[in-house]
């Protein structure tokens, strides 16, 4: 299964026949070399939260420049 996630971002996910998931995430990149490969949900789930962590601490920035729709302050 694959997804567009942001513009030219987009990621694949592949399920073995034992049920173990391997994301792939590319950018600009055909799909022989992904930029990223995430081996299972649990480094998906730190990367998010690393992520949402810069989000955070940045967050007027971000208003400033236009990248961030949330209301919160």
């Amino acid at each position: 299964m694959s997804k567009d996630i942001y513009s030219n971002i987009w990621a694949e996910i592949l399920i073995t026949e034992l049920g173990e998931k391997t994301v792939y995430i590319y950018d600009h990149t055909p799909r022989g070399n992904p930029n990223l490969m995430l081996p299972n949900l649990l480094a998906i789930k730190k990367l998010r939260d690393y992520l949402d962590n810069i989000v955070n601490k940045n967050k007027k920035y971000y208003k400033d420049i236009g990248g961030y729709k949330n209301n919160d302050k």
